[in-house]
């Protein structure tokens, strides 16, 4: 039986970006090693980035909060081997196009697959599919 973790919400801040970049930084300096092996001893794990991680800082006008957060902080991520990203959330388009395609190349690089957008609804609704030893 597969073992999945789905966690909430992922957006660095200014406090955090540096040690969440950081490539040599341990998810045990980080996180403790307790939290860290959760994530570590699972087949699927799944982040819901509530943020664009993008450099641009072309603010969408709207009420509220805009996130924004380096896209070096997806290292973190790659750390903790999340292998998707959820991003049907009201904080991806914080930055506009541009963040969006930020934030999805930073994802794709890193080999997380971003879920729950895309260029129109059909392709933002696509479901991802976990297949491990044969089984979807």
């Amino acid at each position: 039986m597969a073992k999945i973790l789905i966690c909430g919400d992922y957006a660095p801040t200014k406090s955090n970006e540096k040690i969440l970049s950081d490539k040599n930084c341990t998810l045990d300096s980080i996180i403790g090693k307790k939290l860290a092996d959760v994530f570590l001893k699972t087949d699927l794990s799944v982040v819901n980035v509530e943020t664009s991680l993008t450099k641009s800082n072309t603010p969408k006008i709207k009420r509220g909060q805009i996130n924004r957060s380096n896209p070096t902080t997806v290292e973190f991520l790659k750390k903790l081997d999340i292998k998707v990203a959820a991003l049907a959330n009201n904080h991806v388009i914080d930055n506009c196009e541009i963040g969006v395609s930020d934030t999805l190349q930073a994802l794709v690089t890193a080999g997380i697959m971003p879920i729950g957008i895309g260029k129109g609804v059909q392709e933002a609704r696509k479901p991802y599919m976990f297949v491990e030893n044969g089984k979807t």
